[in-house]
């Protein structure tokens, strides 16, 4: 489960390099948004056809397990809720690590052969401030997510379709 962290981590900093290309050199924004569509389509497959693990995707599978074990009076509640907290933070560690290391390896090749970082100054400081939740449109973007996600099991007459 490590090494599929570390590896999904390693393929979501090639994500990440791609995402900053296609932003880099498409101008078109319909283009765009197919560009990183399809990066992210490919990037998702493959940690899929890998069986590699990233923690963004972990509470979906996650939650449907510990509902099970709620359900069953027999088993150890907090049991079930510890494994399934060891097991993401495992995932997230092993995400870091991949992306971190993928990325100062990518970075000194980069330096090496092209003269400068794969990001100027400016770029790399750009990324930093989109990750600040206030100055970008993550909270609108997560609330989206969120009735999304949570409309998802729900038929057009209101009943949910998932019965347990």
């Amino acid at each position: 489960m490590g090494l599929g962290a570390v590896l999904a981590g390693v393929i979501t900093c090639f994500t990440a390099l791609l995402k900053y290309s296609i932003s880099a050199t498409i101008h078109a924004p319909l283009l765009v948004a197919i560009g990183h569509s399809l990066n992210y389509v490919v990037s998702f497959l493959l940690m899929q056809a890998g069986g590699f693990l990233l923690a963004s995707k972990m509470p979906a599978a996650t939650a449907a397990t510990l509902v099970d074990a709620m359900e069953d009076s027999e088993k150890d509640h907090m049991a079930s809720l510890q494994a399934i907290s060891q097991t993401q933070t495992l995932v997230t560690i092993g995400n870091l690590i991949g992306a971190i290391v993928a990325s100062l390896a990518v970075d000194r090749i980069w330096n090496a052969i092209a003269g400068h970082p794969f990001l100027d100054p400016e770029e790399a400081e750009h990324g930093i401030h989109m990750l600040f939740p206030l100055h970008s449109l993550t909270i609108p973007f997560a609330i989206v997510t969120g009735v999304f996600l949570w409309l998802s099991p729900l038929r057009l007459d209101g009943r949910r379709t998932i019965s347990r």
